[in-house]
């Protein structure tokens, strides 16, 4: 994945396993950044594990997440 800066940005995938052909899933990826780190909207780039096929998608954005301090507090 790339930001919209053009910075690739490394992604957890947590997939259980690949979709099978003509079935329907989800693709579920995640980045761990500090708040603020992540600049969107992205451009995420999914590539077949065997194949040739690649499917690019463009203006992709997270949601914030919430952090909690050390001291047990939520802080954005």
């Amino acid at each position: 994945m790339k930001d919209s800066a053009g910075v690739e940005v490394e992604l957890s995938a947590w997939q259980d396993s690949a979709i099978a052909p003509g079935a329907l899933g989800f693709v579920v990826v995640g980045a761990e950044r500090e708040p603020g780190q992540l600049t969107c909207p992205c451009t995420l780039k999914l590539r077949e594990a065997q194949g040739p096929r690649t499917v690019t998608l463009g203006n992709v954005t997270f949601p914030p997440v919430e952090q909690v301090s050390e001291q047990g507090k939520a802080r954005e």
